[in-house]
């Protein structure tokens, strides 16, 4: 087995290390949104049947921040608040993290930029739409989000956690 895997001598291993503190981030985040949504049906330890419903909604990502915005009636005015303020938050920003999730960075040889690749869809078939994604990403680009989606994290992890104290009283 070699020393290193093609993708580790195509990229930087600050990049990856990088790309895997966002995936990750972006993970916790859909896990946290999904935990928001069954804590404020009081949901806690939900039912077999109830818990296969949410995995529903947890699989589909655009399902899942579409159910969070949803769910501000249920909370205290507070916290529906900042749930609408982060729903539109993470709804801006789910074409960047498909496109980190699934596009496919690479160093330009001609300029020894790092790159990204990836097509989206837009629409259902017939009349879906693709469009190309292939641009330049800077470090600053990536700085910016990573605390992005840090704090995307921070405040869904502090909306849960208030949601479950509240509940507790």
């Amino acid at each position: 087995m070699p020393d290193y895997s093609l993708v580790e001598q195509m990229l930087p291993a600050r990049f990856l290390t990088e790309l895997g503190i966002y995936l990750q981030s972006a993970a916790h985040l859909e896990l946290a949104i999904w935990q928001i949504l069954m804590y404020s049906d009081g949901e806690f330890e939900p039912e077999p049947s109830k818990l296969i419903q949410y995995l529903e909604t947890k699989k589909v990502t655009k399902v899942l921040v579409t159910e969070l915005s949803k769910a501000t009636p249920k909370l205290s005015p507070g916290l529906a608040v900042r749930v609408a303020a982060l729903s539109a938050r993470i709804s801006d920003g789910l074409q960047k993290r498909n496109l980190a999730a699934h596009g496919a960075f690479f160093v330009e040889p001609a300029n020894s930029l790092l790159h990204v690749a990836h097509y989206f869809a837009e629409g259902k078939k017939p009349n879906r739409q693709w469009f190309e994604a292939n641009e330049k990403i800077s470090r600053r680009t990536i700085a910016l989000a990573i605390d992005e989606i840090d704090i995307l994290l921070r405040e869904a992890v502090a909306i849960r956690d208030a949601i479950k104290d509240s509940a507790r009283k």
